[in-house]
C-alpha cells in the first residue's frame, strides 16, 4: 500500500533543515491564498540575525585561526599603526608551517628594514614557540630559547648539526658531542619529544562552514532543555463555503485541504524532531555537556526500536540538522555511533586507540598487535583488522612510519 500524498509531504518536510523548511512555507503560502507569512520569531536569547538573514548561534565555541591568535598578541605589543601594519603582513605572509621565508623587499608599502626586522624579531617571540622561523632549524631553536634550553647539547646539535639528526646518524653524535647512550635517548625522549617541527600545524584547519541550528540543547534549563527551532506557523483563514457555488466551493476546499496539511505537516516534523532529539539528548548527554569524551552506543535501529518509529523517519530527522550543545553547533546525526558491544562504542575505542598512539615512546612505537592487546586490557573487545581500519580512518601511519623523532 503506497503512501498518501499527505504522508509523502510530511516525510518531506521532516527531512528539511530549517533554511529549507522557511523556503518551502514561503513558497506554500505564496500559492495558497488562504495562507498568510507572519513575522519570524526565533529565541532572541539564543540567536542574533545577520544581514544575509542567515541564523547564527551566539557564543559559539570556536578555535581561533593562526591569523588571529597571533593578531591578538600584536595588539598587545605594538600600539603604533604603522608597525602593526608592518606586523599584520607578516602574519598574513606566514606560510601554513608557522614559517616565514619573504624577504623584506617583498613589503608591498614603505618600510624601513630595522622596522620589518624588529616586528618580525617581536613575532618571533609570540606563542605558539618557534613561530616565524625561516626554516625548520630557525623554528627549533626558538623553541628551544623559550625553554631556556641554549646551553643544552641538543641546541649545539640542532645548531651544527641537524642534518645527522634527521638522518638518525645517532652513533656519530653521541661520539662527537661525548654523550652517552642513556644520555643520549634521554635527550631525545624529553627534548626533541617537546618541539614542534610546524608550529602552524596546530592551526591548520580550514574555516568551519555556517551551520545553522535546527534544534538547541540547553542544559541548565531543566523545565525545557530541547528547543526545535521553526518559522512561526503560517496563520490559516477560513473560509464560508455556504453561499459559493459547486464549482467554487470545490475549488476554495482545495485550497483548505492544502492549508490544514501544511500546517500539520509543520507541526508534525516539530514534534517528531523533539521526540527523537530527546531520546539523543538522554543517551549522550555527559558528551554533550563535555562531561565525556565518547559516545554511547547508539544507532538508528536502537531508536527506532525504543521509540517506535520506523527507520526511515529517523534517518529523514537526522538528515542535515543540527544541534546547539555545549559542544557548539554539531549534526545531530554526529551522535550516533555503532557499539562493539553493550558497554563500547566505535567512537569510544577510536578515542582510546588515537590517546595510546599519543602516549607511545615516539623511538619504539607500538604495532597494531600491541595496541590490540592494550585495547582488550581496556575492555575493548576489538579485532585487529578493525584496529588497523580505526588507525587508517583518522589518519595514523603505521609503527615504522610513526618512528620519527618528530612526531
Amino acid at each position: 500500500m503506497g503512501l498518501s500524498l499527505a504522508m509523502k509531504q510530511s516525510l518531506e518536510v521532516l527531512q528539511m533543515p530549517i533554511e529549507e523548511l522557511a523556503i518551502w512555507i514561503n513558497q506554500a503560502i505564496t500559492e495558497n491564498p488562504l495562507l498568510e507569512w507572519e513575522d519570524q520569531v526565533y529565541p532572541a536569547s539564543f540567536l542574533s540575525k545577520q544581514n544575509d538573514d542567515s541564523l547564527i548561534l551566539a557564543n559559539i565555541p570556536h578555535r581561533s585561526s593562526l591569523f588571529s591568535h597571533l593578531m591578538y598578541q600584536a595588539h598587545l605589543i605594538f600600539k603604533d599603526k604603522h608597525l602593526l601594519q608592518i606586523t599584520e603582513w607578516i602574519i598574513g605572509n606566514l606560510e601554513p608551517t608557522g614559517f616565514f621565508t619573504l624577504p623584506f623587499t617583498d613589503i608591498p608599502f614603505l618600510c624601513e628594514e630595522k622596522e620589518y626586522l624588529f616586528c618580525l624579531e617581536q613575532i618571533k617571540q609570540f606563542d605558539p614557540p618557534g613561530i616565524a622561523g625561516k626554516d625548520l632549524q630557525e623554528s627549533l631553536l626558538l623553541q628551544l630559547k623559550a625553554l631556556d634550553k641554549e646551553n643544552s647539547p641538543i641546541f649545539q646539535i640542532i645548531t651544527h648539526n641537524l642534518d645527522h639528526l634527521l638522518a638518525k646518524n645517532f652513533s656519530y653524535l653521541q661520539k662527537k658531542y661525548q654523550i652517552n647512550e642513556c644520555s643520549f635517548k634521554k635527550m631525545l625522549s624529553q627534548d626533541i619529544g617537546s618541539l614542534n617541527p610546524f608550529p602552524g600545524h596546530h592551526f591548520d584547519s580550514p574555516p568551519l562552514p555556517h551551520l545553522p541550528v535546527d534544534i538547541i540543547f540547553i542544559p541548565e534549563e531543566s523545565s525545557c532543555p530541547i528547543e526545535v527551532l521553526s518559522p512561526n506557523l503560517p496563520s490559516y483563514t477560513p473560509l464560508s463555503l455556504k453561499d459559493l457555488t459547486q464549482e467554487d466551493k470545490t475549488f476554495c476546499k482545495a485550497y483548505q485541504i492544502q492549508a490544514y496539511q501544511v500546517i500539520a505537516a509543520i507541526k508534525k516534523r516539530t514534534h517528531t524532531l523533539k521526540k527523537i532529539t530527546k531520546y539523543l539528548v538522554k543517551k549522550q548527554k555527559d558528551y554533550l555537556e563535555r562531561n565525556s569524551e565518547t559516545l554511547i552506543p547508539l544507532t538508528i535501529q536502537m531508536i527506532a526500536k525504543e521509540l517506535l518509529l520506523h527507520e526511515s523517519t529517523i534517518t529523514r530527522a537526522l538528515a542535515n540538522k543540527n544541534l546547539s550543545c555545549p559542544r557548539g553547533v554539531i549534526p545531530l546525526k554526529s551522535l550516533l555511533s555503532k557499539g562493539l558491544s553493550e558497554e563500547v562504542s566505535c567512537d569510544k575505542a577510536k578515542k582510546l586507540l588515537k590517546k595510546l598512539i599519543a602516549e607511545e615512546n615516539k623511538q619504539a612505537p607500538l604495532s597494531d598487535r600491541e595496541l590490540l592487546e592494550k585495547l582488550q586490557q581496556l575492555g575493548v573487545p576489538c579485532a585487529r583488522r578493525t584496529l588497523t581500519k580505526y588507525r587508517k580512518v583518522l589518519k595514523i601511519p603505521s609503527k615504522k612510519m610513526r618512528k620519527n623523532l618528530f612526531l
